[in-house]
């Protein structure tokens, strides 16, 4: 966590993205994902996740957790809204 920090910090003191990633060793892509998170849901988006558990994402929505040792799933709420009715 205290790596996500620091590079949070970086992009707050005005580095640019390119130059962050560089210095942390990471992907512009995982940099953004770590950045857009931040700026979501604020420094408890920053937390760390225990080694057995994955973060199942899609594009840059969160929607739940995979435990691999219990063979278990926690989903999230829905970050997609209200279910629509199908059409007819």
């Amino acid at each position: 966590m205290d790596e996500r920090l620091r590079f949070v910090a970086k992009l707050l003191d005005g580095e640019t993205m390119t130059d962050a990633c560089r210095e942390f060793g990471i992907s512009r892509k995982t940099g953004y994902k770590i950045f857009s998170r931040y700026k979501e849901s604020g420094f408890e988006a920053l937390t760390d996740v225990d080694e057995g558990i994955w973060i199942v994402s899609f594009m840059q929505y969160d929607l739940g957790y995979i435990d691999l040792e219990q063979k278990t799933l926690q989903p999230l709420d829905n970050p997609f809204g209200a279910r629509l009715s199908p059409m007819s």
